[in-house]
């Protein structure tokens, strides 16, 4: 990690003391302890969350071979598809958004997505069962709840700044070994409470908090022990500099920002129905745990099913078009380049004239929108031949194109015809219809008068049917292409 704040033993000792102050104020002082075990709650969940946002200042690249497509795509072998020179986690180059902070690293944005997700969902869970001995909605509206939850916020950003950023502790860590201790400390504390069951009270959550955090914070002065585990891990790489020929682009093709956008929206929408189930489960786990009245029931399902899906709908589109939106693909000399207009920097390279095969991807629902076309290509050299460039090492993905006739044409890509078959509107048609017609049986389901219990039982399968019917017909609708 990063320069120690301060290695000596008051430092330390000042650490441990301030952080066992709480239990000695329950225990002598007469502080109240639910009011406590809320404002740690909140604490444990913004650590999470407010990784999300350092992981976007991280200077140091993730390590590749470590990772695999957050979007699960499959190839031939039935193995998640690693990550290529196309895709975000590989993206090159920074953005300053404003002056007084580090420049954003656009490949870090899979990272940071990933952790707002992991913060959603501890939110979901930790009221939960906190709720059995704590009331959330009674402790939010207190002062003293709302003011200590403040502070703590207010003293993770105080600390933020004078660590991460004032030690310039982002240029040693990757986006992964941000979130390294705040998934660790929620992760703890979320397991031993959901080990300890209903049997835990608000006094035993708060000693549990409290032992974890002051592991945290030991972990800034000691490298070994158990406190060494909470450690902030270190990085040392680099990424190889593309290179690029000195000659000024003679031509590019660039892309279709309305069809990125409405791909984005699609992108995003699919991710979030996949996450259906989830909610689900979440939900019911959330009602069984808790005994909260109506006004908690509609806030857990306000964001059981609205806010959280809709939170994660936007970060994917978000993720999708930093990936696509400003990107033109220019020929300097013989080499294609592919060229990041938002960073200002080239993404990869390819000699023009050698490729072994292109394709196109016809497939995507955006393109067909706004007339444009998407193109993977293949380097001579990938996939076993001799000559591959290490910026080129895999498939290469051309997304939403104003025109692919140009692209093929200036890069001397090996394909015959950019043509594309009429979309047959009515497979598409079956299957809006399909879907619709299930929906709607499933929520008649919940109205009609059948029973409550047989109520409940459709309303709880409602949020499985919707995912499942669009995604069970997916492979009629790919017939629409």
């Amino acid at each position: 990690m990063g320069p120690r704040p301060a290695d000596s033993p008051v430092a330390f000792a000042t650490t441990v003391l301030a952080n066992l102050s709480p239990l000695a104020g329950v225990w002598f002082l007469g502080w109240d302890t639910n009011q406590l075990a809320f404002v740690y709650t909140v604490e444990v969940l913004f650590a999470v969350l407010f990784a999300g946002v350092k992981a976007l200042f991280a200077t140091q690249p993730p390590n590749y071979d470590e990772i695999e497509s957050d979007e699960q795509v499959l190839d031939d072998t039935g193995q998640k598809r690693p990550t290529g020179p196309s895709d975000l986690e590989r993206k090159r180059g920074s953005v300053r958004v404003v002056e007084w902070l580090p420049p954003v690293y656009p490949r870090n944005v899979p990272f940071a997505v990933t952790w707002i997700e992991a913060a959603l969902l501890f939110a979901a869970l930790f009221p939960g069962f906190l709720a059995r001995v704590v009331d959330p909605l009674g402790e939010i509206a207190g002062a003293a709840t709302v003011s200590c939850a403040v502070s703590l916020v207010v003293s993770h950003v105080v600390a933020t700044r004078q660590q991460y950023f004032g030690r310039r502790q982002y240029e040693t860590v990757s986006p992964r070994g941000v979130a390294t201790v705040p998934m660790q400390e929620a992760g703890v504390v979320f397991a031993v409470v959901a080990i300890a069951g209903v049997e835990l009270n608000a006094t035993g959550f708060l000693v549990v908090s409290v032992a974890v955090k002051t592991l945290v914070d030991c972990g800034q002065y000691r490298e070994g022990g158990l406190s060494g585990w909470f450690t902030t891990p270190s990085a040392d790489r680099s990424l190889r500099t593309v290179a690029v020929p000195d000659a000024p682009p003679t031509d590019a093709v660039r892309t279709d920002w309305r069809a990125v956008a409405v791909g984005g929206v699609f992108r995003g929408a699919e991710r979030a129905l996949g996450f259906a189930p989830l909610y689900l489960f979440v939900w019911i786990g959330i009602l069984i745990l808790s005994d909260g009245g109506p006004v908690y029931l509609g806030g857990v399902t306000l964001f059981a099913f609205v806010i959280a899906p809709l939170t994660v709908a936007t970060l994917r589109a978000a993720e999708y078009t930093l990936n696509h939106g400003w990107l033109s693909y220019q020929r300097r000399d013989g080499t294609l380049v592919a060229y990041d207009e938002l960073t200002d920097t080239p993404q990869w390279t390819a000699p023009v004239g050698e490729f072994r095969r292109a394709e196109l991807s016809d497939d995507r629902l955006a393109d067909r929108l706004f007339d444009s076309q998407s193109l993977t290509v293949t380097p001579t050299g990938v996939g076993g031949e001799s000559g591959a460039d290490d910026a080129t090492d895999g498939e290469l993905c051309l997304a939403h194109l104003r025109s692919a006739d140009r692209a093929v044409s200036l890069f001397e890509l090996p394909l015959a015809t950019t043509a594309v078959e009429p979309f047959r509107s009515r497979y598409a048609a079956v299957v809006v219809a399909l879907t619709v017609a299930t929906v709607a049986v499933e929520v008649a389901f919940v109205f009609a008068p059948i029973g409550e219990e047989r109520q409940l039982t459709a309303a709880l399968l409602l949020p499985f049917v919707v995912p499942m019917t669009v995604f069970g017909f997916q492979r009629l609708w790919a017939r629409a292409y």
